[in-house]
């Protein structure tokens, strides 16, 4: 059965994706996508505790949760990424992202005295850069949410 077909009959997708509990994908998602209107960030197989999760670990869910969506919404064109509740953030996690072909990241949580100095002097958008890059090669544009 081909998606169109599905949409025609307003029919809901079942995931069957282990340790997850009764995923219902409602075929307007696919709608959405089709037109743009509905983005995936990140696409990881869940969002890490950045200040301990290893590197290693961070790839393998990235690279399940991307094969998931092409597997199940034919996307792999994921560039954005959303980082709202790690205890804080790690930083190679911007290299990793920007290996893995990300444009961008939303950050969240950060010390209050952090966010404070950066929002008064207008800086809560920035290029991350890894501290050994000196040509600026592992920037990736990150935005803070105030």
């Amino acid at each position: 059965m081909t998606v169109s077909h599905l949409l025609s009959q307003g029919t809901q997708l079942k995931s069957n994706i282990p340790h997850t509990t009764n995923l219902y994908y409602n075929l307007n998602h696919f709608r959405l996508l089709k037109r743009k209107q509905l983005e995936f960030v990140t696409g990881g197989w869940v969002m890490p505790d950045e200040a301990c999760s290893h590197w290693y670990s961070v790839l393998q869910s990235l690279t399940e949760g991307q094969t998931w969506l092409k597997n199940t919404f034919n996307i792999s064109n994921v560039k954005s990424s959303w980082a709202i509740d790690p205890f804080g953030h790690s930083s190679v996690m911007p290299l990793i992202l920007k290996e893995s072909g990300f444009e961008n990241v939303l950050i969240q949580r950060t010390h209050y005295s952090v966010k404070k100095y950066l929002s008064q002097r207008q800086q809560l958008e920035f290029k991350w850069r890894q501290i050994w890059d000196t040509k600026g090669t592992t920037d990736l544009f990150t935005h803070m949410m105030p």
